[in-house]
């Protein structure tokens, strides 16, 4: 993930603003995002001993 923007600018000689570390950081943001979700959905139908 953190050469991406190395290899797009070697491909294309276009520019990218942000770096490796940013894509790591949205990368996690979106993991952790998607892994909320899920765990929210898994509760939602869950009828353990709460009911």
């Amino acid at each position: 993930i953190a050469t991406i923007p190395t290899l797009v600018f070697s491909f294309t000689n276009l520019r990218i603003n942000f770096g490796g570390t940013s894509l790591l950081i949205v990368t996690g943001v979106a993991l952790e995002t998607m892994k909320q979700i899920e765990a929210q959905m898994i509760m939602r139908h869950y009828k353990g001993f709460l009911k």
